[in-house]
């Protein structure tokens, strides 16, 4: 059987992964809008 502790641990980390990914894709997405609503060649940067 799988511990309570190890168990919150797991759980825990899964939530940070999933924050995180929510966090990264929302800035991905803002960032592209701001760049389309713009209009400006920003692509050269890259």
């Amino acid at each position: 059987m799988i511990r309570n502790g190890s168990q919150r641990r797991w759980l825990v980390h899964l939530l940070a992964m999933v924050l995180a990914l929510s966090l990264v894709t929302g800035f991905a997405v803002t960032a592209g809008l701001r760049v389309r609503r713009k209009e400006q060649p920003f692509w050269h940067m890259w």
